[in-house]
């Protein structure tokens, strides 16, 4: 046996070069993960950007010495604190050699947190790049104000910072158009996009989709101010093949010619006063004039013509735009001390702007609630479920305190004073121990449920002007058992079945620094993955989505068609301001408690019972008109007083709450609810009723979404549903102008 050992360690030899040589080779790295690189990473606009949004991310990869290819992810915590992947199924390839930059978009749901980038190529091979926020701006909060400006620089920072009535405001200046979102819903934490013409080549950079995107985004709820004084005549109009033509649509009006204002009467009077323009020091103010014009005139000039529009707000789709025909970023209106005063007001609009301070005011009065915005209590209210209780902590400590006091002295009583043996606690103690585990199995049984839940709101909003259909869902789902699961979200009350609908679905966020909130410092127990959320896709999926026993999470969904409008409207004002004309279902689903909302006046639809049938149609001269404000205020008359009936913040009636989100301005505003309605806005129309626009107002019997989890469709009986239609309607006022 000594004699074989030689010879068996040289037979052995070359095959243990051999294994040592190939497992050498499977421990290198990847050639892509060796060469390729992330350079880096730009969130927002110029770092600015706001929490609980989606948010682009702009990321720069470089290949080495072979093509990249693969698929890029961006991962970020959630309103819980949660890590979630957003991904972009679409995969990546850069060539040999060659660096490029890369949009994505993600949700940034907690201040600080930061996000990482993952590059996965075809071997899995994974390249990681970290983003904090040690050298870059921390994210703004959710309930300020982002506006972002697009061009020269008209003063927006100075003028809101300044301003009493102002929340929190974050001011940026974009000049370069390769850092614009390709996509509206890039814009979606901004509240203001401002576009100057004069000496502004960022307008000659930009792309037709990325002017596209901004047309949307107003379309779906934003609001642009357009600044247009001696350009016009350049830009307007613009022909069709021109990638401004999108943004050449928003002009609420025809192009006429370029004038000379004469007068800064008006202008001083439209900020109020106390600072006198200088006409001939600072040069010649010029004026795009237009004809035709659609909306409310806010300020005008007088010319030999007669009236010349100067500051003109006009709806856009669910979105409003800002037509300001001079440059505010040039003198001599640059060097005007009334400036300032001018920005704020144009960008603010009027009165129902003003009261937005009143929640800072009162924050007191309802931080024991655990939230300051409306989307809070609507989540208290979804929060509700049929079926499951929650065990208050007083009955959770009783139990613990009777738990104690049987272990302890009633046990030791009893042992010692009635039975006298003390050895029989190996007997009692089991008994007590599995006493109380019984009683929580059969607690958790009754009052925890053994099924999926999901509450759920949809509200369909479609635009008689444009053919756009824009839904909103808030769905909240309760988990019996500690569970990941893959949640879908599919339209169903479309207008037209052949159109393409498209859909964001991702985690629903809450304002504020609650439990839940987006500023809270309080985290949910951690998992090991994260999980996956899918941006701008038909039927997106929310995958792996984490959820411990009997607790709930919420998610929300945008989603839009663009259809053509099959029916004419004849819907005008009279000279008392009074509506006269026809309102139509445009939906395949009936509609109850119907009514009609313009100006200051709000129409039961009485004549036919509150219901409107598939493309039935009602007359609005037919019904009597009520004030609007009472009907939302609940003000009635006691005792020769008009008394409104408070609002209160802990009730969780749906109905009531969606109804003054999407009308909280008419209602009077913060004032009113001591709540703010900041975090989704756009669902607030009231700036539509103020612009002349008439609003059907309605409910529905079925869902307006689908949601299935692990594939199967929730069904009707588990949970709740609300579902709300507002059909947006033009109307001519010519006579009621005239008069």
């Amino acid at each position: 046996m000594r004699q074989a050992q030689p010879f068996l360690l040289r037979r052995s030899l070359p095959l243990c070069c051999a294994a040592l040589l190939g497992c050498s080779l499977l421990l290198q790295p990847a050639h892509v993960q060796a060469d390729a690189s992330i350079d880096d990473v730009q969130i927002g606009f110029a770092g600015e950007h706001k929490t609980g949004y989606w948010t682009p991310v702009w990321i720069t990869v470089s290949a080495g010495e072979d093509p990249a290819n693969g698929r890029l992810d961006v991962i970020a915590s959630d309103g819980r604190g949660l890590d979630v992947r957003s991904i972009d199924r679409k995969e990546i390839s850069v060539r040999a050699g060659q660096t490029t930059t890369i949009l994505r978009y993600v949700k940034i749901g907690r201040l600080g947190k930061g996000l990482t980038v993952e590059f996965h190529d075809r071997a899995q091979s994974v390249l990681r790049k970290r983003a904090s926020y040690v050298d870059r701006p921390l994210p703004v909060s959710s309930d300020a104000e982002l506006v972002v400006s697009l061009g020269g620089d008209i003063g927006v920072a100075e003028a809101l910072a300044h301003d009493v009535t102002a929340i929190d405001v974050t001011a940026v200046q974009i000049k370069q158009a390769d850092r614009l979102p390709l996509d509206w819903f890039g814009y979606e934490g901004v509240d203001t996009i401002v576009i100057t013409t004069r000496d502004n080549p960022l307008l000659d950079e930009l792309s037709s989709q990325q002017t596209a995107a901004i047309r949307q985004w107003v379309e779906m709820g934003g609001q642009l101010v357009l600044c247009m004084g001696e350009s016009g005549k350049q830009i307007l109009p613009a022909p069709d093949d021109s990638p401004l033509k999108p943004l050449v649509d928003l002009v609420p009006g025809k192009f006429v010619r370029i004038a000379t204002v004469t007068n800064a009467a008006a202008l001083e009077n439209y900020t109020g006063g106390g600072a006198a323009l200088p006409m001939t020091v600072d040069g010649r103010l010029r004026m795009t004039v237009l004809d035709q014009v659609q909306g409310n005139l806010e300020l005008y000039d007088v010319g030999v013509t007669g009236r010349r529009p100067m500051v003109i707000r006009a709806p856009f789709g669910f979105g409003q735009v800002v037509f300001a025909a001079f440059d505010l970023d040039q003198p001599p209106l640059s060097n005007w001390e009334g400036r300032s005063r001018m920005v704020v007001k144009i960008i603010r609009g009027g009165s129902a702007q003003e009261n937005r301070t009143a929640v800072q005011q009162q924050s007191g009065q309802v931080s024991h609630v655990g939230y300051h915005d409306m989307v809070g209590q609507l989540r208290g209210a979804l929060d509700q479920f049929e079926g499951v209780s929650f065990v208050a902590f007083s009955v959770v400590a009783t139990l613990i305190l009777v738990y104690i006091v049987l272990i302890g002295p009633v046990d030791f009583f009893f042992l010692k004073n009635v039975l006298g043996r003390m050895q029989l606690t190996w007997v009692t103690f089991p008994i007590i121990v599995f006493g109380f585990v019984g009683l929580a199995l059969i607690l958790k049984a009754q009052l925890k449920g053994k099924e999926i839940l999901v509450n759920q709101v949809d509200l369909i909003d479609v635009d008689a002007g444009t053919g756009l259909l824009r839904g909103t869902t808030w769905a909240h789902i309760y988990s019996p058992i500690t569970e990941t699961y893959d949640v879908a979200l599919q339209p169903s009350l479309t207008r037209n079945v052949d159109a393409i609908t498209t859909s964001l679905l991702s985690w629903q966020g809450m304002p504020g620094a609650g439990l839940g909130g987006l500023n809270s410092t309080f985290a949910a127990a951690a998992f090991s993955e994260p999980y996956v959320v899918s941006s701008g896709e038909a039927a997106p999926v929310i995958a792996g989505l984490p959820m411990q026993v009997a607790s709930t999470t919420s998610i929300s969904s945008r989603w839009w068609q663009q259809s053509k409008w099959d029916h004419t409207t004849d819907l005008a004002a009279d000279v008392d301001g009074l509506l006269h004309g026809t309102v139509v279902n445009p939906l395949d689903v009936e509609l109850h408690e119907c009514m009609i909302f313009f100006s200051v006046w709000a129409y039961h639809l009485d004549r036919t019972r509150g219901r409107l049938k598939p493309g039935q149609m009602a007359r609005a001269e037919d019904e009597q008109p009520r004030n609007l404000q009472w009907r939302l205020t609940r003000r009635e008359v006691q005792e020769m007083k008009d008394i409104a009936t408070p609002w209160d913040p802990t009730s969780f009636e749906v109905p009531r709450i969606m109804e003054m989100m999407m009308f909280q301005d008419v209602a009077g505003g913060d004032q009113y609810t001591k709540l703010s309605n900041r975090y989704q806005d756009y669902i607030d129309i009231s700036s539509h009723l103020i612009s002349g626009r008439a609003v059907l107002i309605g409910r529905i019997e079925e869902r307006g979404s689908k949601v299935s989890v692990d594939g199967q469709t929730i069904d009707s009986e588990a949970g709740r549903h609300w579902t709300f239609c507002r059909v947006v309607f033009p109307v001519d006022r010519s006579k009621a102008q005239d008069d």
